[in-house]
């Protein structure tokens, strides 16, 4: 190769070195802009990474005049979806039909709606939501919900009334009592890692109410 090649491949080389040097400054601050002076890219930042997921009251404890329990809340795990981010909508729907016993066809459908965040189950038992875990399909979670149970059954059924699955008190008591009962929404903390993948807060210190 004559000098007068290599002077041209050096040339090259310069120009396409400053060419990169500059398209880096000019992200480089660009990204300095939208993340400490742009106000509505950081908002629109936070909303992408940030939710907030509303979750039913946990319904204070009915006791009788002795003390014992006629109602009271316990924590459920419910199962949740993220159809956006399943990445096999057959494959989940055949596993998950298998868990729940629901038509298969029904609930791929399902998975396959618009949205970002749906339950598929509420209330499941936990053998259910540890064959779930098990899974480990990405864009399918579990939540706990607090769930109403009724300690002796049928026992004054009529007089005690029930809860729905909203956490609203239907008939007896637990109707004519829901204001007190009902308590407040809690407000669980999310965030999303750089897949997109919910983070839930459990810890119980990052539960708020409204």
């Amino acid at each position: 190769m004559n000098p007068a090649d290599v002077r041209t491949s050096l040339r090259r080389v310069a120009i396409t070195r400053a060419v990169l040097v500059l398209a880096f400054a000019l992200l480089g601050v660009r990204a300095a802009k939208l993340s400490m002076f742009d106000q509505k890219a950081v908002a629109q930042g936070d909303a992408q990474s940030h939710r907030v997921l509303t979750l039913p009251p946990e319904r204070g404890t009915v006791l009788d005049r002795s003390g014992a329990t006629l109602a009271l809340s316990i924590d459920a795990p419910s199962v949740y979806v993220e159809p956006h981010r399943i990445e096999d909508p057959v494959r989940a729907a055949r596993a998950l039909a298998r868990i729940f016993d629901r038509d298969r066809g029904a609930l791929e459908a399902r998975l396959r709606e618009r949205g970002s965040f749906r339950f598929i189950q509420r209330w499941a038992s936990p053998e259910q939501a540890e064959r779930v875990r098990e899974l480990e399909l990405a864009g399918v979670g579990i939540v706990h919900e607090p769930r109403r149970i009724y300690p002796h059954k049928t026992l004054a059924a009529s007089l005690i009334g029930f809860a729905n699955i909203d956490g609203r008190g239907v008939r007896g008591i637990e109707q004519q009592e829901d204001s007190w009962l009902r308590g407040t929404k809690r407000r669980l903390p999310m965030e999303r890692d750089g897949s997109g993948k919910r983070m839930l807060q459990s810890d119980a210190r990052s539960w708020g109410t409204s």
